[in-house]
């Protein structure tokens, strides 16, 4: 069922084109000539549109070049051709950039602008966490050399350790503008992404640093009773299956976590737990394979994020920059409708199957294939202007 315009070569040949940075990243959107805006050094200083950049191109870099890494390294293994392989160490680099071009330590930065360095100041959970699942599996790669596997290691035990002394919240590049914690939520639905992570990075401690205190943290971290009653552990069983449908596309990276978590925790509970959690969001997901089938080519593509201008006003933290994003989020969807409409077909869809096809089950596989028959017919990765078409590398990678 890979056929022509969407063979993963295809697919890394129109990124490449279209949507890698100077720096390795890829962009969040692009034009069908490559046309984007990088904001300026002035205006992330300014934080224009908003603190986290939302809207620019540069809004998702970790999230995206992470994740698509993720499928790309899973499909370049036996017999891989050299081009591929280059194309793989290209996004390792471009996700280094974005922690040496931050000024905080444990801070992943979303993206950087038009000089090569200028950035937003808040990042989040879904940049770092994808930038860690990436270094860690290409670490693990047949392809990488023993340098290489040594700095992912180093650069791995910063971020965590960094984020630990700061009791797992993530930093910004200035005060207020932290955003999101591995510790979070009130309630067993709220905590599930974050009981996720904080079980991944302390697997991942413990796996990479081999210390005894490291693997204890970790088994503490599933098993102590939470203020709101229960566990970590508990929560993970159930996945994330109290979440709307519309969030599959930034949850998708919280299933690949809990799939590796099912491999490298070293508490059999917690890989059990894990495996739970993986069947629980698959199923929960199912309704949003179809997705894809409401997309309808000809809409209108613009490059033009700074239409926002008429609805910014100055600050400096994240509570009053999500309050200014979403005031401009009429005026960037009305001057680029071909954004939302992707993102709310196409991305919603390949985003659930993936998460789908990573829980294994044969049932739920062929439930992938039935809903997505004719889809590798239908769409055009060069007529696309969202990025998230790289997903079909990550469907493809489970397929």
């Amino acid at each position: 069922m890979i056929r022509g315009n969407l063979s993963p070569e295809h697919i890394q040949n129109e990124l490449k084109k279209r949507f890698l940075s100077p720096q390795g990243v890829l962009y969040d959107y692009a034009g069908e000539n490559g046309e984007v805006e990088r904001p300026t050094p002035e205006e992330c200083r300014a934080t224009f549109p908003n603190v986290f950049g939302w809207w620019t191109p540069i809004e998702n870099g970790a999230f995206f070049t992470g994740d698509y890494l993720l499928g790309l390294l899973r499909n370049t293994r036996e017999a891989a051709t050299e081009e591929r392989i280059q194309w793989c160490r290209t996004l390792l680099h471009g996700l280094f950039h974005l922690q040496d071009a931050a000024e905080t330590e444990g801070c992943i930065l979303r993206g950087v602008g038009a000089d090569g360095k200028c950035h937003y100041p808040a990042t989040s959970c879904d940049q770092v966490v994808p930038w860690l699942l990436a270094l860690y599996e290409f670490q693990h790669h047949p392809l990488a050399s023993e340098e290489e596997r040594a700095e992912c290691r180093l650069r791995l035990l910063r971020v965590l350790n960094a984020l630990r002394e700061r009791n797992w919240t993530i930093p910004g590049e200035r005060p207020g503008c932290e955003r999101g914690s591995f510790l979070s939520g009130n309630t067993p639905a709220e905590a599930a992404v974050s009981s996720v992570n904080l079980l991944l990075a302390t697997a991942l401690l413990s796996g990479l640093s081999g210390e005894e205190a490291d693997r204890i943290l970790h088994i503490r971290s599933a098993v102590d009773p939470l203020p709101f009653g229960g566990s970590r552990l508990r929560i993970l069983e159930t996945g994330l299956s109290t979440h709307p449908l519309w969030m599959g596309w930034f949850l998708v990276h919280t299933v690949y976590a809990m799939r590796l978590l099912s491999e490298i925790s070293p508490l059999p509970e917690v890989r059990e737990a894990a495996e739970k959690g993986m069947e629980a969001s698959a199923r929960h997901f199912l309704p949003a394979l179809p997705e894809w089938k409401r997309w309808r080519r000809g809409a209108a593509f613009s490059p033009d994020w700074r239409i926002c201008r008429s609805r910014w006003i100055p600050h400096d933290n994240c509570a009053e920059g999500e309050k200014i994003a979403l005031a401009e989020l009429p005026l960037w969807n009305a001057e680029s409708p071909r954004i939302k409409e992707e993102k709310n077909t196409i991305r919603f869809s390949l985003a659930a199957a993936w998460m789908v096809l990573l829980s294994g089950i044969p049932e739920l596989k062929e439930k992938v294939h039935a809903d997505l028959q004719g889809i590798f017919e239908e769409l055009e990765p060069g007529r696309l202007s969202d990025v998230s078409f790289y997903l079909l590398e990550n469907v493809i990678s489970e397929w």
